[in-house]
């Protein structure tokens, strides 16, 4: 009986777990389709640049799962590589995301100051440069991004490492 119990339970655990995954799915989904895409793409750009936006949503913590009723739409524009010398290494963007919030946010908490707000969001093979402190805050990954030199925050990953 008390085995039966056990499983029970932990059939029950194991359902929970599915459905967190597939409501964080569903969201990532809404996420990618409040995209608009760079009409200047190849095919070939285009399928790596929706890996990094899938990508992107993955990781973003609660902006992709818990704000993206918030998110009024979507650009996601292809920046070609430029010369090092004008660029540092964390914010030569490939990659740039501009998220706008509505002018009457319901998940985003107030104290972020966001509202209406367009947050760009530069992405390359390094990781993620961000420039506003509501774009940090609404990214919220759990671990600190990090203030720059450049007065940028970035968050440091090799997830991109394809681009």
């Amino acid at each position: 009986m008390k085995n039966s119990a056990c499983s029970i339970v932990v059939f029950f655990i194991v359902m929970l777990i599915g459905c967190a995954d597939s409501q964080n799915d569903q969201r990532i989904k809404r996420f990618q389709l409040k995209c608009t895409y760079d009409h200047t793409m190849t095919k070939d750009s285009l399928e790596i640049v929706r890996r990094a936006v899938h990508d992107f949503a993955v990781i973003s913590g609660p902006l992709a799962r818990e704000y993206v009723s918030d998110i009024d739409s979507i650009y996601v524009h292809f920046i070609p590589a430029l010369d090092d010398y004008l660029c540092g290494e964390d914010i030569c963007a490939v990659l740039e995301i501009e998220i706008i919030i509505s002018s009457k946010p319901q998940e985003i908490p107030n104290s972020f100051y966001c509202i209406g707000h367009h947050l760009f969001y530069h992405v390359n093979s390094k990781g993620i440069s961000v420039a506003k402190k509501c774009a940090m805050n609404i990214f919220g990954t759990g671990e600190e991004i990090k203030n720059t030199i450049y007065g940028y925050g970035f968050y440091k990953t090799d997830r991109f490492n394809y681009l």
